[in-house]
């Protein structure tokens, strides 16, 4: 899902208590709410990824650690 560039303060605060899936759907990893994240697919053997993100005073950084096969297939990460 893309939102554009904008992301509002106002859309986190209104989705913070939202109750989660029971499970991502496949090959999408952390927030299950999809606001901010990456897609990437792995070159070597089992890659160990680290997802981080970061901003401003209002939003404390977040990271996703996880391990990428190297099947050629797309992830997306979505660090909490």
């Amino acid at each position: 899902m893309s939102m554009g560039e904008d992301l509002f303060p106002s859309y986190i605060l209104a989705t913070a208590t939202m109750k989660a899936p029971r499970t991502n759907a496949p090959g999408h990893f952390g927030d299950w709410r999809e606001m901010v994240g990456v897609r990437l697919s792995s070159t070597g053997e089992n890659t160990k990824v680290r997802v981080e993100i970061g901003s401003t005073k209002l939003i404390k950084r977040s990271k996703l650690d996880l391990e990428v096969k190297s099947d050629g297939v797309a992830r997306y990460v979505y660090p909490p």
